[in-house]
């Protein structure tokens, strides 16, 4: 990959930065002052420069990952979250109201709280989703 305009101006600067430290040590008293100017600008340089091309790099990392999801979508949060285990589907209907409204299959969180083997067989039937290839694949 061909590097970009920005890195190798920051390693031209560091290489001047390293000269220029080289040249305050071997520098006389007067010469010294504007060398340490001249080499505080340079790292003001570099910091800035590098800053830049941090914020690049992360864009270019959200874009990336933006392009998979709107692909990818139910592929890219299977690989985000992990696959459900059966103590956090039990721990989930644990913590959830039983009186709450039932959800679009009609069954309220009571019957699921109440009967434990409804919520193993719950938990088998996530598991047989998540489990399902449905042709994506994630590159990366």
């Amino acid at each position: 990959m061909k590097e970009n305009r920005r890195v190798g101006e920051i390693a031209n600067l560091r290489r001047e930065q390293r000269n220029l430290t080289k040249c305050l040590k071997k520098a006389e008293l007067h010469q010294q002052k504007a060398l340490k100017k001249l080499r505080d600008f340079n790292r003001e340089r570099i910091q800035t420069m590098r800053r830049a091309e941090k914020l690049r790099k992360n864009r270019r990392e959200r874009e990336r990952k933006r392009s998979q999801f709107t692909a990818y979508s139910f592929a890219f949060v299977k690989k985000l979250i992990g696959e459900p285990k059966l103590h956090e589907v039990m721990s989930t209907l644990k913590k959830t109201r039983a009186a709450s409204a039932p959800g679009p299959n009609g069954i309220p969180y009571r019957v699921y709280k109440n009967c434990p083997n409804l919520a193993k067989q719950l938990y088998g039937n996530l598991s047989k989703l998540y489990g399902e290839d449905i042709g994506y694949q994630m590159n990366g």
